[in-house]
């Protein structure tokens, strides 16, 4: 297939097992993306595994930080930095309590270069959970 066909062919499919989730529980659905997309990471199939992290951030009900952290992670893996960025900021908006997400997010920034960002981050995932180890 052409590039282009190939992709929507592959959205196609990712599109029909998101539906295929439908009835399942919100944060069952959540896992089982998390699962298949990393399956296609795996497999070497990094546009399939956008496109399943894709829908967990933004077809199911409800979600968690995690989502967003694992599509943020991925895009990372795919020199994707900018998307990277909106993902975790995407996560943020959703979740402002989610330290796991706000030390990420800051080790991101402190590995390219923003450490003023980075440091900001980190001290707000510490004012979130005291406690929280990487």
């Amino acid at each position: 297939l052409a590039r282009p066909a190939a992709v929507a062919l592959k959205a196609a499919s990712a599109a029909t097992f998101a539906r295929e989730l439908s009835g399942t529980a919100w944060h069952e659905a959540e896992k089982k993306l998390h699962a298949v997309a990393n399956k296609a990471i795996k497999n070497g199939f990094n546009t399939e595994a956008l496109l399943y992290y894709h829908h967990a951030v933004s077809s199911l009900e409800k979600c968690t930080g995690r989502s967003f952290l694992l599509l943020a992670l991925h895009l990372q893996r795919m020199r994707e930095f900018e998307l990277a960025r909106i993902a975790f900021s995407e996560g943020i908006v959703y979740d402002r309590e989610d330290a796991r997400l706000m030390q990420a997010w800051g080790l991101f920034e402190s590995k390219y270069g923003r450490l003023d960002r980075a440091k900001r981050l980190i001290l707000r995932a510490v004012d979130l959970d005291p406690f929280f180890q990487a």
